[in-house]
């Protein structure tokens, strides 16, 4: 299990809350960063990392999954199962591989995710109010997001606060486009045991 750090966005002026509303949040009201930086479908379909196989190891994955296998994008390169705990097995041909980094940057979404969002998965654990934004990410903030947040909406001016399980954290401004860090602080220090 990871370690969850905890997120608090709040738009601050009337471009933000409109950005944020129209661009991010969900049909739930749910902060969502594959809304304005999308997972492409196919990388959605990998593994990771994505097994690269040869064409006769791509028939023998066909051949062993035959009842379940999806072969939407077989002509591409690319097979998986999806398991009915949602995990998803996958191979690709290595020219399939290279046609992915080539369109996506990337030859599985685990990859794509990092380098995209900053953090392994989309917003966990969402909630709102009527001002604030609230989920959880694994490992760290989703630092890559921010930056495409702020670029893509340099008018808006948002405050996001965020706070590893541990205890550490900080808090910045995205604000005409620019990212500033206004606070951090360390594991807080165990306090003395009395005795």
């Amino acid at each position: 299990m990871p370690n969850w750090v905890s997120n608090t966005v709040t738009p601050l002026n009337d471009a933000a809350v409109s950005f944020t509303r129209e661009r991010i949040v969900d049909e739930k009201g749910e902060f969502c960063f594959s809304r304005l930086v999308p997972l492409p479908r196919e990388l959605s379909k990998t593994s990771s990392p994505n097994r690269i196989v040869s064409p006769e190891e791509m028939q023998m994955f066909k051949e062993r999954y035959v009842d379940r296998v999806c072969t939407e994008y077989e002509q591409e390169g690319l097979l998986y199962v999806e398991h009915p705990s949602g995990f998803i097995e996958s191979c690709c041909t290595a020219e399939c591989a290279r046609t992915l980094i080539r369109r996506f940057g990337a030859a599985d979404w685990y990859t794509f995710t990092n380098s995209h969002w900053g953090c392994k998965w989309d917003a966990c654990c969402r909630k709102h109010d009527d001002t604030s934004y609230f989920f959880d990410t694994p490992w760290s903030y989703p630092e890559a997001f921010t930056e495409v947040m702020a670029a893509s909406c340099p008018e808006g001016h948002w405050q996001w606060r965020w706070e590893e399980e541990q205890g550490f954290g900080g808090i910045f401004e995205i604000r005409n486009g620019i990212i500033v860090h206004t606070d951090s602080w360390d594991i807080p220090e165990e306090a003395p045991a009395q005795h």
